[in-house]
């Protein structure tokens, strides 16, 4: 069972007061919860795209060490013959269901998914949200440390998780016909799995080298005379 349900959707166009300024687009985000830090389990909110924007921005740099999921670009970088072929509907389309998996991916989190910051981008209004991201950041009341501990439980659960149990032969055989349609699902999450591991240790020692090399300089100015 999924701890939510995402849809966005109702994609509305607001024209801002000066003449030179251009409008922009808003999004209606439903959500349904099962997580009980949230005030009620079916919520609405309206967002624009800087509001996506800048929930991952506070999410990286609140959570160092996760790996937060990107949003689509705001804009659709392509050849002329590319950008001919993608009118305002098709991208708003494409955008709204890109937006909806970023919250999905972020709701699947074992360690985002229950950050004050996903709770108050989807339940705050309109102008309780604005005035949410005026405010200072919070610092992270997590250590370094404990996000990886936490981080790298949630990764070998989902590894053990995800991978095909060793079964005997006798077990195998009688349970071939049911394997043969489970085998492609279990084969996609695990191809899943493996690429997200994969990025997870690539980030992970990308981290701890510029930490190190952080630490390196500082001892260095702290030694100099």
């Amino acid at each position: 069972n999924t701890l939510f349900e995402f849809n966005v959707s109702e994609p509305e166009k607001k024209e801002r007061s000066g003449k030179l300024d251009l409008g922009y687009w808003t999004y209606h985000v439903y959500t349904k919860t099962t997580l009980e830090t949230f005030s009620q389990k079916e919520l609405v909110c309206v967002r624009r795209y800087s509001d996506f924007v800048w929930l991952r921005e506070q999410l990286v740099e609140t959570f160092a060490g996760v790996i937060v999921p990107p949003i689509p670009e705001k804009s659709v970088k392509g050849t002329m013959e590319k950008l001919a072929m993608i009118n305002a509907n098709t991208l708003l389309e494409y955008r709204q269901r890109a937006l909806r998996k970023f919250l999905v991916r972020v709701g699947a989190h074992p360690i985002l998914c229950t950050s004050d910051l996903l709770r108050e981008f989807l339940e705050l209004s309109e102008e309780e949200f604005n005035k949410r991201k005026t405010l200072p950041k919070k610092p992270s009341s997590v250590p370094l440390g404990q996000k990886f501990k936490e981080l790298s439980f949630s990764v070998t659960k989902s590894f053990s998780k995800e991978q095909p149990p060793v079964r005997s032969m006798a077990t195998s055989s009688a349970s071939d016909g049911q394997e043969a349609t489970e085998r492609p699902v279990l084969g996609r999450q695990w191809e899943e799995t493996k690429t997200y591991i994969d990025q997870l240790e690539r980030s992970l020692s990308l981290l701890k080298e510029r930490i190190e090399l952080l630490v390196k300089r500082r001892r260095e100015t702290s030694a100099s005379p």
